[in-house]
């Protein structure tokens, strides 16, 4: 929860700031704010991506039945 209202505010700073450089009101570029902001988009997939990759992972390889992982044979694909 701390989290997410952490990442919102960043998005409204970065978002604040590039509005107010786009205006004139603040000196500097406006579309400097707007990359760091869609990097931290970039890496928000990222993480989440990996996050249900290491789950599906831990599922699947600490099975109840302690039974080793079930493996393809590839022999019989052909």
């Amino acid at each position: 929860m701390v989290s997410k209202v952490i990442g919102f505010i960043i998005v409204v700073a970065c978002l604040t700031v590039s509005i107010l450089r786009g205006t004139g009101i603040m000196e500097g570029d406006f579309i400097i704010p707007l990359i760091l902001l869609s990097q931290m988009f970039i890496l928000g997939y990222i993480v989440n991506i990996t996050t249900l990759l290491a789950k599906d992972i831990v599922l699947r390889y600490n099975r109840g039945s302690k039974q080793p992982p079930s493996t393809t044979t590839l022999h019989t694909w052909n």
